[in-house]
């Protein structure tokens, strides 16, 4: 008899094959799905506070020295409740339209600003960090200025004088800007690059570029770094255990140290006093004008001041330009917002204009 053809239809059976298709069909969706209520319900519960902060981070050289950067010639956004931020970087991994220039022309006035995501630019547009500005402003008052902006987040002060001494130095700047940040001290102890013996600042190890290694692995597909820039729910996740990683870092360091948990210890002020004296005395060795900002530091609904007395009276003693910039911004207390409002509460345009503007003056007054 000839063979019967296959039934079709709803009654059909089916081959393993096609019902197996029809699971994975199946599980893909179900999964989709279920990511998709997450993502929902992350962006109800908690988009008014978290932001979308994509690590763009990877590891730079300068002189045998390894230390983080970001990803040169990349383009990404931040995002949070209070807006969308674009962040270009150069091909040196430093947020910038353009190449910085190791020749210096003649008659240029050239300045480095150093510092962490604040003086990157964390919720600020490319255009208005206070780099951008102090440049703008010394332009107008018809100086040929060139501001660089080598503020990298996360950046501790000991990665900052790292970068001075084994790159910066080598565009030949006039005058570097610090910004003093008040996490400083405690990532200080975390990076270990530096620790003080017999009361001196001695270099521990010459690498330190955490999680950097995955950073560069994931940040190899497009999928993950479009997702850290617009899913709520894979930054919900990422962000909980890079923070869980970092606080047992944190906690290790600290116990290393007989550091106390909630208060400021001896040892951090000490570090930080050394780490910044000898930026200080490297500067004046090399004819470069040395300006501390100090980052202001949220408190409650009004800010403070990030640096301990006893490291403001070090720097005026020691030369340093200081910015004291509670008393600059104390007249518009309660009338604009000197943070961010929601986030991660990073420094607010008016802020880094307020800083860009009180900088590039003292550098003006400084020059006559």
């Amino acid at each position: 008899m000839p063979e019967r053809p296959p039934e079709k239809g709803p009654g059909a059976k089916r081959t393993p094959s096609r019902q197996l298709l029809l699971n994975v069909a199946l599980l893909v969706v179900t999964v989709f799905c279920a990511l998709m209520f997450c993502e929902i319900v992350v962006r109800i519960l908690f988009a008014r506070d978290m932001a979308l902060f994509p690590r763009y981070h990877t590891d730079a050289t300068y002189d045998g020295f390894t230390i983080r950067r970001l990803r040169p010639n990349a383009v990404f956004r931040h995002r949070s409740a209070d807006g969308i931020w674009k962040f270009t970087t150069n091909s040196q991994g430093f947020r910038d339209n353009f190449d910085f220039a190791y020749p210096k022309e003649p008659g240029t006035l050239r300045v480095i600003c150093l510092g962490d995501s604040n003086t990157e630019g964390f919720e600020a547009r490319q255009e208005f960090t206070f780099s951008a500005i102090i440049q703008r402003f010394l332009n107008r008052e018809g100086l040929k200025a060139e501001v660089y902006n080598m503020g990298v987040s996360g950046y501790s002060t000991s990665e900052e004088l790292i970068l001075l001494e084994h790159e910066a130095v080598k565009y030949k700047p006039d005058y570097i800007v610090l910004g003093f940040f008040a996490n400083d001290y405690e990532d200080n102890v975390r990076a270990n690059l530096f620790t003080i013996r017999n009361g001196a600042l001695v270099l521990n190890k010459k690498v330190y570029i955490p999680g950097v290694g995955i950073l560069n692995r994931i940040n190899e597909f497009y999928i993950i770094r479009k997702l850290s820039e617009h899913s709520y729910l894979y930054s919900f996740l990422f962000n909980h255990i890079w923070k869980f990683v970092k606080d047992r870092r944190a906690e290790q360091e600290r116990v290393e140290h007989a550091l106390p948990r909630s208060t400021r210890s001896t040892y951090e002020i000490d570090l930080a006093r050394l780490l910044i004296g000898r930026m200080m005395t490297f500067c004046k060795s090399q004819g470069i004008g040395f300006i501390v900002v100090d980052i202001p530091d949220v408190d409650g609904s009004s800010f403070k001041g990030s640096m301990d007395r006893e490291l403001v009276e070090y720097v005026k003693r020691e030369g340093g330009i200081y910015m004291d910039t509670v008393s600059l911004l104390a007249p518009y207390r309660g009338l604009v917002d000197i943070h961010v409002p929601h986030g991660a509460r990073h420094i607010s345009e008016f802020t880094h204009l307020m800083i860009g503007l009180d900088a590039g003056r003292a550098m003006l007054n400084k020059g006559r």
